[in-house]
C-alpha cells in the first residue's frame, strides 16, 4: 500500500478548514490557534465563534497513518474562551490548556479513545496575576 505524503501546511489547512467551512467572513473573529507536533503526531486546538457562543475545538493527525480525526468539542459556552495552547504526547495523547476569564483550564485528549476529559481548574485568577 502506497503512503500519501501530506505536507505540514495542506494538514493545517485541513485542520483549520473545519473551524472556517460555512462561516461568512463577516461573521468570524480574530482566530486564537495553538499547534504542536510530536514524532508522527500533530495536534491542533483552536477557537470557533458563533452568535453568543464561543467553542474550543482540538483535532489530531497521525501522520505516519495519515489519519486526521474528526475534530472534538473541548468546551463550548457563553464564557470567553482565550489562550489556547496544545501540548502533543509521543502516543499522540495531548495536553489542552486555555484561559476563561481569569481562570487557567486544562483537559486531556487520549488517543487511543479519541476521547476528551471533562475540564480542571488549574489556577485561579492566573490572569489577574499576570497582569499585577
Amino acid at each position: 500500500m502506497a503512503k500519501i505524503f501530506v505536507p505540514p501546511l495542506a494538514l493545517l489547512l485541513l485542520i483549520f478548514g473545519y473551524g472556517l467551512a460555512g462561516t461568512a467572513a463577516a461573521e468570524m473573529k480574530s482566530p486564537e490557534t495553538a499547534v504542536s507536533a510530536n514524532g508522527e503526531h500533530l495536534s491542533a486546538a483552536w477557537i470557533e465563534y458563533a452568535d453568543e457562543a464561543v467553542t474550543l475545538k482540538f483535532s489530531g493527525v497521525d501522520v505516519a497513518k495519515n489519519d486526521f480525526k474528526e475534530p472534538l468539542e473541548v468546551v463550548s459556552g457563553n464564557s470567553p474562551v482565550s489562550c489556547p495552547q496544545v501540548g502533543t504526547l509521543a502516543d499522540g495523547s495531548a495536553v489542552i490548556a486555555w484561559l476563561s476569564e481569569q481562570d487557567a483550564y486544562a483537559a486531556f485528549y487520549s488517543l487511543p479513545d479519541h476521547q476528551i476529559s471533562a475540564p480542571v481548574k488549574l489556577n485561579q485568577g492566573v490572569s489577574k496575576a499576570v497582569t499585577e
